[in-house]
């Protein structure tokens, strides 16, 4: 099963580094050569697809919310599921190259405009209409 969350990187002194939460627990370990750029102590959002507690994608939280605050602009908010939906989507497309956030935000651009003519709600069916598929 998938797990997504987040958390603050550990460097344990080794190539896998943990992902703790605020009491030091530990939630999920990612392998740090494959994403270097994340600091110790930096707050991340990661997503384990296959549930064995290694994550497959990790990326910075403040990148990830820079994103839903792009979506959820203009008095939008979020409904059930689709922050969620969002988040995996934005943190696999940047951990495997697959999206950039510069190319993501004309699609984010068209869900806010979306979200905005209808009820003010970005939904799960608004973001799959605009590609945000996992």
């Amino acid at each position: 099963m998938s797990t997504t969350g987040r958390g603050w990187a550990s460097d344990v002194e080794g190539q896998f580094w943990e992902i703790v939460d605020k009491a030091g627990r530990v939630l999920a370990v990612f392998d740090h050569q494959r994403f270097h750029r994340i600091m110790s102590g930096a707050r991340v959002q990661f997503w384990d697809e296959n549930g064995d507690g290694i994550c497959e994608h990790v990326q910075s939280a403040a990148d990830v919310d820079a994103i839903f605050s792009i979506a959820a602009s203009d008095g939008n908010r979020f409904g059930w599921g689709a922050k969620k939906v969002l988040g995996a989507y934005v943190v696999k497309a940047l951990s495997n190259g697959s999206d950039t956030p510069e190319a993501i935000r004309p699609r984010l651009a068209a869900v806010r405009t979306g979200a905005a003519s209808g009820q003010g709600l970005v939904t799960v069916t608004l973001l799959r209409d605009n590609g945000f598929v996992i």
